[in-house]
């Protein structure tokens, strides 16, 4: 039920799509629907920003192919608040769960042959706090 998003478009600029937007231009239907979750994954992969769900290992997925494209850490967030800016400052693997996000050395100096310990991306200024979808 797409009005689950209309606080949402309410708040936020620029055009909200789902997957039924493209239904017939990309013919679908003529697809299995069992190959209809990686068609997502690689599309929301794809997106200028993303915001995941913490502990979601399709989420994580994302995030990591995100990591694979080279895109900035600074536009990918979870929507738990707590964990909302975790992807922006790098952390190592075994200093917080597991398997509840991932890792950017997953994906940074992934070609090379150098131990990664550091994030190579930049940092930058503190984010602006964004108001939530409930006016908060």
């Amino acid at each position: 039920n797409a009005t689950f998003f209309d606080d949402f478009r309410r708040k936020h600029s620029g055009p909200l799509r789902f997957f039924d937007d493209f239904r017939e231009l990309a013919d679908l239907d003529s697809i299995d629907s069992t190959l209809y979750g990686m068609i997502e994954t690689v599309v929301s992969s794809r997106g200028s920003v993303f915001a995941g769900t913490w502990f979601s290992t399709f989420s994580g997925y994302i995030v990591r192919l995100r990591g694979y494209y080279g895109m900035s850490k600074y536009f990918t967030y979870y929507s738990w608040l707590d964990r909302k800016f975790f992807m922006h400052e790098w952390m190592n693997v075994g200093s917080g769960s597991l398997f509840a996000r991932e890792y950017p050395v997953a994906w940074t100096g992934i070609d090379g042959d150098k131990f990664v310990d550091n994030d190579s991306e930049k940092p930058r200024k503190k984010a602006r706090e964004v108001v939530s979808v409930d006016g908060g």
